[in-house]
């Protein structure tokens, strides 16, 4: 203690008081520079988030006000199921461009079709409209007139259109051709069908025709539908992506279509049109593979066959290296393009402009996509299956209904509906409401559908594809007991089915008349059965007992004459002509028979009677009967052409006939070209 009784301070207890004090400031003003920070960071954020998309918007505004003009190609890939392609994480395939062209635009996630056939789908994407609208629910159904199609409104704003078809499923004569400028649907190939009928071509062929028509038409805006269907069963790849992908062949096809893209796009390129070409790319619908015990596809509306890819493209429009990933249907794709080009959206139709999924100015309401499959209710008569989904749940109308979490149940394999969840009534209150809004409540009847007329040729390789030319008649009686009947509870008779189309497809007629012999114990009385054992036996060269089945086939469904028609060939066959002739006769007078099934008789007839009876005059009458029904019948030209010509009977005719025949074949492909080609050339050389 110092003097005068006062203790002196140590100096370091001095400086153990203050350090708190400037701690303390030291940490405030670090908190409130963190904030003041993270608030520039957020507000440079949020100004960035509003103006991320400005460049195109701003070229969006420019094409919707006219100022820009846009070219469009919508690419749809038959059968091809998303989780197949390496962009959505399969890690077996190589699809470099596929995955190229989402990485520089905008991915969707979840993609859904709502039927899975190729007919009725590619009608959705086109119209915009749910089944029920469209009236078509089968491959062989007609696309009525009263639908509205993409192609023929851009074709009133201007626009060249065209489209690529790679099957006959998608021929021009079941109307989906309306608005197009060119309809490519000639197909030249040497796979043939059962029948021997091209079912489709390779995805280079049609590449081939796209490009040589988007080069002679650059000029001017264009909207060009390319269609690929070498994924389809059997799956075939050509080399070297049948050797690559000998294992998973499926594969091996959609890796082909990839391949077949590239050209296509390096195409694009080198012609200036890849900055200013919206393209599409999707699927028409996905494929099974034992899934719920299905193969292929057509009887399920399970995720397998619905969900489906969807890539939007456009360098400087479309935001690229971007992933959408809520819920967007196949019925969307025709009003985003009429959106991004600044045309109006026609009232009524089902879908919406994805455009605000694309841009980030989507409302918070579920997008819901209605599904369903009446092709087992057609061939059997069992039960339609109808259903509503969402990004969460799926509800399956059914004998057995069926309800799906498909977050937490992606694989559909967990049915809830029995657990008596409220979503059971919810969906199935959504469900009455969307068809409500269709078609004005319940179901619709099948008098609403109209079946496509087509003739015999195209109706033979309809049968050995396995796709049906009319729906199965029934007795009203019959149809209300079958239609109690849900598919999952016949899959047995369905995968004989589906088993029989992959043996008719790839020729095995051995093995699909073991699985024919099958099914028929189950079900006699299936027209569409009876006739491809009828065709079978036919192939097989056994013309009496194919009769017998024909002859059956015809009394189990008296509407489709195509088997009375090869009754009578039956009986060329067997050399019983009068016979022959006097059933062809019937056919063509019968006022009940359709106009596809008179010209198929007359074509029969007028073969009879010059082939066979040598009778020209009637050979040259009745193939000059068919071209009053049908003026572009390359049959009757190549006749006519023949019988002009070789009898020296009337020249003119005869050019006019080749003429006629050479224009509206697509290309040069049979012995029939070559010698009409022949005939022609001399005719030219005598105007001469």
């Amino acid at each position: 203690m110092e003097k005068g009784g006062k203790t002196k301070r140590k100096p370091e207890m001095k400086s153990a008081q203050k350090k708190p004090l400037k701690l303390k400031k030291f940490l405030l003003w670090g908190i409130l520079g963190v904030v003041c920070v993270a608030t520039i960071i957020a507000g440079i954020w949020y100004i960035s988030w509003l103006n991320r998309f400005s460049a195109q918007k701003s070229r969006l505004s420019a094409i919707q006000s006219g100022e820009e003009v846009l070219n469009v190609i919508l690419i749809s890939i038959d059968t091809t199921r998303s989780d197949y392609i390496g962009c959505y994480g399969y890690k077996n395939i190589e699809t470099p461009y596929i995955d190229q062209l989402a990485t520089d635009g905008t991915l969707f996630l979840k993609c859904d079709a709502h039927v899975p056939l190729t007919l009725p789908s590619h009608t959705n994407m086109l119209t915009g409209c749910y089944p029920p609208l469209t009236k078509v629910h089968d491959n062989n159904q007609l696309v009525a007139d009263f639908n509205l199609c993409l192609q023929e409104i851009l074709k009133e704003h201007g626009y060249a259109t065209s489209a690529f078809i790679g099957s006959i499923i998608l021929d021009g004569i079941y109307g989906l051709s309306q608005g197009f400028d060119y309809y490519g649907d000639q197909i030249v190939t040497g796979t043939t069908t059962i029948a021997g009928f091209p079912d489709d071509r390779r995805a280079r062929e049609v590449v081939t025709e796209a490009s040589k028509w988007i080069k002679e038409n650059k000029h001017s805006p264009f909207f060009a539908f390319v269609h690929f269907y070498d994924p389809h069963a059997p799956y075939t790849p050509p080399q070297p992506y049948s050797q690559r992908y000998y294992y998973n062949p499926y594969a091996g096809e959609i890796a082909y279509v990839d391949a077949t893209l590239g050209i296509f796009f390096e195409f694009l390129k080198q012609e200036g049109l890849w900055d200013n070409t919206l393209i599409i790319l999707t699927g028409d619908h996905g494929e099974a593979f034992g899934e719920h015990d299905e193969y292929a596809h057509s009887v399920f509306i399970y995720e397998q066959t619905l969900h489906v890819p969807l890539i939007i493209h456009c360098p400087g429009l479309i935001p690229a290296n971007q992933t959408v990933t809520e819920q967007v249907r196949l019925v969307d794709l025709m009003p985003t393009i009429l959106d991004v080009l600044g045309i109006d959206i026609p009232e009524g139709i089902s879908g919406s402009s994805l455009l605000p999924y694309i841009f980030g100015e989507k409302s918070d309401e579920p997008h819901y996509s209605y599904c369903e499959s009446y092709h087992t209710s057609y061939i059997f008569g069992y039960s339609k299956l109808i259903g509503i989904q969402d990004n969460n749940w799926k509800y399956i109308k059914a004998p057995i209904s069926e309800l799906y979490n498909l977050k937490e149940d992606p694989q559909e394999l967990y049915n809830l509906y029995f657990e008596d969840s409220e979503e059971n009534e919810f969906y199935d209150q959504l469900l009455l409401a969307a068809l409500t809004q269709m078609i004005g409540g319940g179901e619709e009847t099948d008098k609403e559908v109209i079946i496509a007329e087509i003739d015999e040729a195209t109706k033979a390789a309809l049968y050995s594809l396995g796709y049906v030319s009319a729906p199965t008649t029934f007795s009203e009686e019959e149809m209300k007991s079958r239609s109690m009947t849900d598919p999952k509870e016949k899959i047995d008779i369905i995968v004989k089915y589906q088993q029989l189309l992959l043996t008719r497809s790839n020729d095995m007629l051995e093995m699909s008349n073991k699985l024919l012999n099958e099914l028929l114990a189950e079900e006699p009385d299936l027209p569409f059965l009876n006739m491809s054992m009828a065709q079978n036996i036919f192939e097989l060269g056994d013309y009496e007992e194919a009769f017998k089945w024909f002859q059956r086939a015809y009394e189990l469904d008296s509407k489709n004459t195509m088997s009375k028609n090869y009754m009578g060939l039956c009986l060329v066959k067997q050399e019983r002509w009068d016979e022959a002739e006097r059933l062809f006769v019937e056919i063509a007078n019968n006022v009940e028979s359709t106009a596809m099934s008179k010209v198929d008789a007359y074509l029969n007839l007028g073969t009879l009677y010059n082939n066979i009876k040598n009778q020209p005059e009637k050979a040259i009458y009745h193939m000059d009967r068919v071209l009053k029904v049908d003026p572009n019948n390359l049959r009757a030209h190549n006749y006519l052409t023949l019988l002009y010509f070789s009898r020296q009977r009337d020249l003119e005719k005869a050019e006019h006939h080749a003429t006629q025949y050479l224009n509206n074949l697509a290309a040069p492909h049979d012995h029939a070209y070559e010698e009409v080609s022949k005939i022609n050339d001399k005719l030219k050389m005598l105007d001469e």
